[in-house]
């Protein structure tokens, strides 16, 4: 069961509460005049209507969407990150010294066949990569949280939570 909320999209007003099963809000949701946004049962059943919770809610969806996109330019995994970052600490590492200690980039260069210098010029090119568009990501998730909170009403939220991520990618915006 999902719960929703209908609302004009030139006002922001909440014309109606619906439910029904999953999927049930997105029966119109192509109306011009109107839009529906799906809400937990406790903010569909608060009276007045919790526009902070809607905030919330938006807030929340927004970081899962920023992070589907980051997920097509890295691994997911909290090791994996911790790995990536090991890798390129040990790169900056090894291009300013080339004695330095770097045992992930020494197993991996072993493993992959080819030299710790070409690896760690890789590791870095990589790294500096991600930095510019992780970085645009970001900017685009906080620029619109912060809409969010500064919104009046349901339409300007559900505005605000359409987000053209590849903004963030050089090559794609381009």
């Amino acid at each position: 069961m999902e719960y929703y909320f209908v609302y004009s999209r030139a006002t922001g007003e909440i014309l109606a509460r619906n439910s029904g099963p999953e999927g049930a809000s997105l029966l119109g949701s192509n109306n011009e005049e109107r839009g529906n946004f799906v809400v937990p049962y406790s903010i569909w059943d608060s009276y007045p209507v919790d526009l902070d919770g809607i905030k919330a809610v938006a807030a929340a969806r927004l970081d899962q969407a920023a992070e589907a996109f980051r997920l097509q330019f890295i691994t997911p995994g909290a090791a994996q990150a911790m790995t990536y970052q090991t890798k390129a600490a040990e790169a900056v590492a090894y291009l300013a010294d080339d004695t330095a200690p770097v045992p992930f980039l020494s197993a991996e260069a072993q493993a992959c066949g080819m030299t710790v210098a070409d690896l760690a010029l890789e590791v870095s090119a990589r790294a500096a990569s991600w930095t510019v568009i992780g970085a645009q990501i970001e900017a685009l998730r906080m620029s619109r949280k912060l809409t969010i909170q500064q919104a009046a009403n349901l339409a300007e939220i559900a505005q605000a939570m359409v987000v053209d991520w590849s903004a963030a990618v050089p090559d794609v915006a381009n």
